[in-house]
């Protein structure tokens, strides 16, 4: 197959060709999304091909009716499984709020250094 654009080859992906996942309870209700990997070879320039990865695309449903698509290429097994890759991937949203909460407790929500002098 020819190399091309990931977005390109998402945007004609069937309804079947991916997996509906239930991610976790997110604020607003269940984080569903829809999910596929692949194993691709990426150009590193014009004349290098790289090394066999994992691609992984997260397809999600937005708040306006739209959709955003997020992508990801990992050196993990190819057995390992789409909702684990899934699942790492919106772990970054409990990152955030861990780093939040840590924030308001120690007293440091409002807390901002312009500068520093030495």
């Amino acid at each position: 197959m020819p190399f091309g654009r990931v977005e390109h080859w998402s945007a004609v992906l069937s309804e079947e060709a991916l997996a509906t996942i239930d991610v976790r309870d997110g604020e607003k209700g269940p984080l569903v999304v829809q999910a596929v990997k692949a194993r691709v070879q990426a150009k590193m320039d014009r004349r290098r091909i790289g090394p066999e990865e994992t691609l992984v695309v997260v397809r999600e449903r937005q708040g306006n009716g739209s959709r955003k698509h997020d992508y990801y290429l990992s050196i993990a097994s190819w057995q390992t499984a789409l909702a684990e890759f899934v699942r790492v991937t919106k772990a970054e949203h409990r990152i955030e709020e861990c780093l939040k909460r840590a924030k308001r407790e120690a007293g440091l929500a409002h807390y901002e250094v312009r500068t520093w002098e030495g």
